[in-house]
């Protein structure tokens, strides 16, 4: 009945699973098997939100008995159910300061003042990188710019920059897994990760992603730790999280943390912002 209403309706159909990390554990994997092996016939997308870690810890605490036979500290057996049934994972961008300001005069009712009607944007060149973003966006007037922001990033996640991803990951090939199953989930993975970090304001270089992307694809709970502390990339930097220990004796995950550095991961990142709370109540005494 369901693959008929979806072959009726003639549209492209997405399902949204909205505070699934509200559920017991028990209702995450029924309810995630479900959709895996009763709907995945019918060409419909299922937009999980949810906190990654719940539902990881959902499937390990349900297969805890399995972990042995196939997880690590670095990748336990949870992570392994969330990288084969999901094609995608993406974090929520961070909102930049001019979006905050434009939605929240929104809420209130306030009307954006322009002073004038500003310039319509030039459209955006046929192909483009990371590396435009910045001669794009300065070339955008100010209050333009989300709107032109929204555009790159859905520019970064179609299919012509697609193939253009595959190109550029190519120099990488030998940190790739080597499974197509992996290697499609990179390439989607990487093309979303320019789109979050163009919405975010962030200047990155390609590479930085794509081998940051490959590190947290493959060893997800080692990322973590040094997503918390991103000295932790450095080999020589201590650290007492079992996980990170565990890549940590993975030849692949040392030849792949040697590409990158702490100043590059802290402009993915982001640097701390200031504690606009304390300064806006500071005393001027």
């Amino acid at each position: 009945m369901f693959e008929k209403l979806v072959d009726l309706s003639g549209k492209p159909i997405i399902i949204v699973l909205d505070d699934l990390d509200r559920c017991s554990a028990n209702v995450v994997t029924n309810l995630l098997e479900g959709v895996q092996t009763l709907f995945r016939g019918a060409p419909v997308v299922f937009l999980v939100v949810a906190d990654r870690r719940w539902i990881t810890t959902s499937f390990g605490k349900r297969f805890a008995d399995f972990q042995e036979a196939g997880g690590d500290a670095a990748r336990p057996v949870g992570d392994l159910f969330l990288d084969k049934m999901f094609q995608l994972s993406v974090g929520v961008p961070q909102i930049l300061p001019e979006t905050q300001t434009l939605y929240l005069n929104h809420l209130l009712g306030v009307e954006a003042e322009t002073g004038q009607q500003a310039e319509p944007m030039a459209p955006l060149p046929p192909s483009l990188s990371l590396d435009d973003v910045p001669r794009i966006m300065e070339a955008t007037p100010a209050a333009l710019r989300p709107q032109r922001r929204a555009e790159l990033a859905v520019r970064f996640a179609d299919q012509r920059t697609d193939r253009v991803t595959q190109h550029r990951l190519s120099k990488w090939g030998p940190f790739i897994e080597p499974n197509p199953r992996a290697m499609k989930r990179l390439v989607n993975a990487v093309g979303m990760a320019q789109s979050r970090a163009v919405l975010e304001g962030r200047a990155v270089s390609f590479d930085t992603i794509a081998l940051w992307t490959m590190l947290e694809l493959r060893w997800p709970r080692a990322a973590e730790a040094i997503r918390a502390d991103p000295a932790l990339i450095e080999a020589k930097k201590a650290s007492t999280d079992a996980a990170l220990t565990e890549a940590r004796r993975d030849p692949a995950f040392a030849a792949l943390s040697g590409k990158l550095n702490r100043p590059d991961l802290a402009d993915l990142f982001g640097r701390e912002r200031p504690d606009l709370f304390a300064e806006a109540f500071d005393d001027p005494a």
